[in-house]
């Protein structure tokens, strides 16, 4: 058993640098460092080590947040998505999925980075895959429609997020004007 750090109560969970990682994105314009994590969450940046062999992986965990987010909320929408009806299960899925990495725009660009096969990830894939499948789609064709929803959903959300982070760029210094 790891000790706890000097004013800490609990010890350091991977699920915690996560979080902290995902609100250090919604909250400043960069990636959070190594030692701003461990600053924050009141540890040395070697007991982030101990969770995580790189800033990457952490940056990965945070989008996995939002993901289990964007699946939640799909979810809340389409209780029993694999009786509803196709269509409005990928409309839904892709409309959750722009408003939740809406509400994480700075972390939606490292949506393009290949993820790792986990969970979430595998969920969504069956789901799609499966309401494909119920539209009468198999195959090579299955697979052309899921890549082009997979293209057109990501594609949606990465452009929101670019120009939200673009115009927050601009705007610096220039409060009266719009872009």
């Amino acid at each position: 058993m790891t000790r706890l750090a000097r004013d800490r109560d609990t010890h350091l969970t991977r699920e915690e640098i996560a979080i902290e990682a995902l609100r250090c994105f919604d909250q400043s314009a960069g990636a959070p460092s190594i030692r701003q994590l461990a600053t924050v969450l009141r540890v040395t940046p070697s007991a982030i080590y101990h969770h995580f062999p790189s800033r990457a992986a952490i940056i990965q965990s945070a989008v996995d947040l939002v993901w289990d987010e964007a699946g939640a909320r799909f979810l809340e929408l389409v209780p029993d998505p694999f009786t509803a009806d196709p269509v409005e299960v990928l409309v839904t899925a892709g409309i959750a999925t722009r408003q939740v990495f809406g509400a994480h725009y700075r972390v939606a660009p490292f949506i393009a980075a290949t993820p790792q096969s986990n969970g979430p990830l595998t969920a969504i894939v069956t789901l799609t895959a499966d309401a494909f499948e119920r539209m009468g789609l198999d195959g090579e064709e299955a697979a052309a429609s899921f890549h082009a929803y997979a293209s057109y959903t990501l594609g949606s959300v990465l452009f929101a997020a670019t120009r939200r982070i673009t115009n927050e760029q601009l705007l610096i210094g220039l409060p009266s004007e719009r872009h």
